[in-house]
């Protein structure tokens, strides 16, 4: 077993969450803002995830810049933006300007219809999209895996680092896809690729001799 074979494994499952939490988001919010949405001309959104949008959009090569083309082009760093609080929106573009407050404007009485009761706060959703994007970027980055992953500017109560279990991590990003994509858990349960390479024996002992290494930390 190698950690570019895990990173493979992980990233297969990741690619399925990310499309289907993209098209869970975009049903969400387009009914109630517009198809349009994500150019903050309906909802006021801030400058980071706006900047998110419209480098998506100019990364579709098409004549047409549909909608849904712009949203395939997304990066979950900015889907997970419009779970967290919301900042300063300049406007531009059209955009509307002033402080965003996503809470309200877009998750109140929508958070629990969208993870189907399971997550109930969007902190709790935020938190959840956090980890997984993690665990994305690591992978992208071609890091480690098999040592867990860090979750920076995260301390428990007495001031130890959080990192993150492979078998943790794996746990969000089926939770990820049996939210938003229920017809996928046939397919989840037969795809067990990284479950298996999670129980050889040569991670397991590497796992464990990395935790003697990093004694101040809390490991999840």
């Amino acid at each position: 077993m190698s950690d570019t074979e895990l990173r493979g494994a992980f990233l297969e499952l990741i690619h399925f969450a990310e499309v289907a939490l993209r098209d869970r988001f975009d049903r969400a919010l387009a009914p109630a803002y517009g198809s349009h949405w994500f150019k903050g001309r309906t909802v006021l959104l801030d400058d980071r995830t706006l900047d998110k949008f419209r480098e998506a959009e100019g990364r579709v090569t098409h004549t047409s810049k549909h909608p849904a083309r712009v949203i395939a082009e997304v990066s979950l760093g900015g889907w997970g933006y419009l779970l967290e609080v919301g900042g300063v929106g300049t406007g531009g573009g059209g955009a509307l300007a002033g402080r965003a407050d996503y809470e309200r404007d877009l998750w109140d009485g929508r958070i629990e219809a969208l993870f189907s009761g399971t997550i109930t706060t969007r902190q709790e959703a935020a938190a959840l999209v956090r980890r997984v994007r993690r665990l994305r970027n690591r992978v992208a980055h071609h890091e480690s895996v098999v040592f867990g992953v860090h979750q920076p500017g995260e301390r428990d109560a007495v001031g130890n680092h959080k990192r993150q279990l492979p078998a943790s991590a794996l746990a969000d990003v089926r939770q990820l896809l049996e939210l938003f994509c229920p017809t996928a858990a046939a397919w989840l349960a037969t795809c067990n690729h990284v479950d298996e390479l999670l129980a050889d024996q040569l991670l397991v002992d590497a796992l464990n001799e990395m935790k003697t290494f990093l004694p101040k930390t809390q490991w999840f």
